[in-house]
């Protein structure tokens, strides 16, 4: 247990170093915070919601966070794959899911400095102001939604060994998973046949998690109360880990020790 900890410290150390030696992934961290408060803030500046402050800071935070995820997973499998390490990771004396979690956590770090950046333009920038209503249930909500993202990020990171193209799908994993979670529009506004591809998301169970730490009634919210969006919040990410270790056991008894396509060629 002890060694696995330490396999995970290193391995997000190791990829908090490589990350921050990249232009593109410098522009994701400090950059993009800045163009997702931007969009968020004049969508809703005039959109005659209350409070629309919390919109802005939540919908942009969430945004920036599964940007720095979905982006960073996929682009370390692609570079894992053509560097020829894929493979080797697989079958290290450190089990592959190990190495990969270290690097999630990597990238989740980093996406917690780019939400701290988010709140931060939003504030000295836009002059955004915030109320918390409930600061307990806030922090719950942002640990289990951290669980929750992380097995998801490990879910995708999996699934996209089994591609080539991990970037050309990331690239279209960003816009259109905003709109149906409701980050830049509720869910209750969206059409009844989104909520399915919404509500299997963690960002959609965030949101409205996060909303409901921040007040005591909105409108625009599908759940209830703050326990049923937490709790969909953590069923999501039970899945998506169950889901994870079931692609490992494809990935590395099928693909790997049987057919061997997990290369290059």
């Amino acid at each position: 247990m002890m060694a696995d900890l330490i396999a995970v410290w290193s391995s997000a150390r190791t990829q908090i170093g490589n990350s921050m030696a990249r232009t593109m992934m410098k522009n994701v961290v400090f950059v993009s915070p800045l163009i997702n408060v931007l969009i968020a803030y004049y969508l809703f500046r005039r959109s005659g919601v209350a409070n629309f402050g919390e919109h802005v800071v939540i919908g942009s935070g969430l945004m920036t966070l599964w940007g720095t995820i979905l982006w960073s997973s996929a682009t370390d499998i692609g570079r894992e794959r053509w560097m020829g390490t894929l493979a080797i990771l697989l079958i290290a004396p450190v089990r592959f899911p190990t190495t990969l979690l270290g690097k999630i956590l990597g990238n989740t770090l980093l996406g917690a400095v780019a939400v701290t950046l988010s709140w931060l333009y939003s504030f000295v920038l836009l002059g955004v102001r915030i109320t918390v209503a409930h600061p307990g249930l806030l922090v719950a909500t942002l640990a289990i939604a951290i669980f929750s993202f992380v097995g998801f990020a490990l879910m995708l990171a999996l699934l996209f060994t089994l591609s080539r193209n991990a970037n050309s799908i990331a690239n279209g994993l960003g816009y259109p998973l905003y709109v149906v979670s409701g980050l830049l529009f509720p869910l209750t506004v969206l059409p009844v046949w989104v909520l399915p591809f919404g509500l299997s998301l963690p960002l959609a169970w965030a949101r409205e998690a996060l909303r409901w730490a921040t007040t005591d009634t909105d409108a625009t919210l599908l759940t209830p109360n703050w326990a049923v969006a937490a709790g969909g919040l953590l069923a999501v990410g039970i899945i998506y880990f169950v889901a994870a270790y079931g692609l490992y056991r494809y990935v590395f008894d099928k693909k790997l020790r049987q057919l061997g396509q997990l290369g290059v060629s």
